[in-house]
């Protein structure tokens, strides 16, 4: 994203950077879903400064995929995990829920 907005920053065009952990995506993705019911939603992914942080500033659930970008908080077992991000001054959030692989 940010090479192609740079790109076409110099060619004049008018550039708009949106994206997690921005509230602002969050409602712009729900915005044409009659009766937005947030306890329904579940935001899934890797990081934990975009994803879990933008699930938390949306008041929604969300699920840490601990084999992804933060796997070294995870090396022991889960619950090292879980105390490791929870001592961490950086994050005052967590996930409501972690899981090891994400498949379909």
């Amino acid at each position: 994203m940010g090479t192609i907005a740079d790109l076409y920053d110099h060619m004049g065009g008018k550039v708009v950077i949106l994206g997690k952990p921005s509230k602002q995506i969050y409602l712009e993705s729900t915005k044409k879903i009659n009766q937005l019911d947030l306890s329904r939603i579940l935001a899934v992914g890797d990081s934990l400064d975009h994803d879990i942080l933008g699930a938390h500033n949306f008041g929604i659930d969300s699920v840490l995929i601990t084999t992804g970008i933060h796997k070294d908080l995870f090396e022991n077992d889960i619950e090292t995990g879980l105390k490791n991000i929870e001592s961490n001054k950086k994050w005052k959030f967590e996930p409501s829920y972690v899981c090891e692989n994400f498949s379909f």
